[in-house]
């Protein structure tokens, strides 16, 4: 992790995150706050009614940044992923 970027946490989303923008939606909220992210998994559902899944990293400067950029995230459906569940 970079020493610029302190805060982390990994997220995860899923649905139909291509064709509504919601993963774009993802990627433009985390910059938006100064953050970075680092997608750790994705998979395209191969049909109509399989989700896709995206899981990502993401870091920020600040703690307010931080969770400014984590509410945001949730909003469009994200989820943290509890540490007890990290691989």
């Amino acid at each position: 992790m970079q020493a610029d970027l302190p805060l982390s946490d990994i997220v995860e989303a899923q649905g139909h995150l291509i064709d509504s923008h919601i993963m774009e939606r993802i990627f433009d909220t985390v910059v938006e706050f100064g953050g970075r992210f680092e997608v750790e998994q994705f998979s395209i559902g191969r049909t109509n009614s399989e989700p896709s899944k995206l899981r990502l990293r993401v870091e920020a400067r600040t703690q307010k940044e931080f969770e400014q950029m984590m509410t945001q995230l949730l909003g469009l459906g994200c989820a943290a992923v509890d540490a007890a569940t990290r691989s």
